[in-house]
């Protein structure tokens, strides 16, 4: 293969195919891979739903237990929430990441796909938005949501250096 050609997507010339055949079914092939790439979309939302979900279940939760008597139980409980926690940040951010890598991929042979349609929209929406480099007329939204787990994990960090000092405090307390 070739590095990013029309040559690499076409598995059959034109000629080869049928004109009227190839035009009709290349334009199917468009819309199905069109389609495929706002399903990816879906469950990418799907997917930050289910972590935000579950991260802000495990927040409530140590809000709950911040606020009962301390015990070596609910602070070890506390320590195991927010470490399940960081790692699922990570996972939701390796989610977010392979995602966007999948739905780039899929947007480029889009747009290699137009090359053989009449007009080439989408590749003419993303030079519109300066290809996503320019922040001011387009910043894309996986830029945007791969910061989400990141600052959920620092959120599990402030806690967790809380609980230890409120727990050090208290102690130091006693003695």
């Amino acid at each position: 293969m070739t590095d990013n050609s029309l040559e690499d997507l076409q598995q059959v010339p034109e000629t080869t195919y049928g004109v009227e055949n190839y035009q009709n079914h290349l334009l199917e092939q468009y819309k199905l891979f069109v389609d495929m790439a706002d399903r990816i979309s879906e469950r990418r939302a799907q997917a930050n739903n289910y972590f935000l979900t579950i991260n802000s279940l495990f927040l409530a939760v140590l809000g709950v237990l911040v606020q009962i008597e301390s015990t070596f139980a609910s602070g070890l409980f506390q320590l195991i929430i927010t470490v399940v926690g960081m790692l699922l940040c990570f996972l939701w951010w390796l989610t977010v990441t392979q995602y966007k890598n999948l739905n780039s991929t899929k947007f480029e042979i889009i747009q290699e796909m137009e090359l053989q349609l009449p007009l080439k929209p989408y590749k003419y929406e993303w030079w519109l938005v300066g290809r996503g480099r320019d922040p001011r007329r387009y910043l894309p939204f996986s830029h945007i949501e791969r910061w989400i787990p990141v600052i959920v994990v620092l959120i599990y960090l402030v806690l967790l250096l809380l609980g230890i000092f409120c727990e050090c405090s208290s102690v130091s307390g006693v003695l």
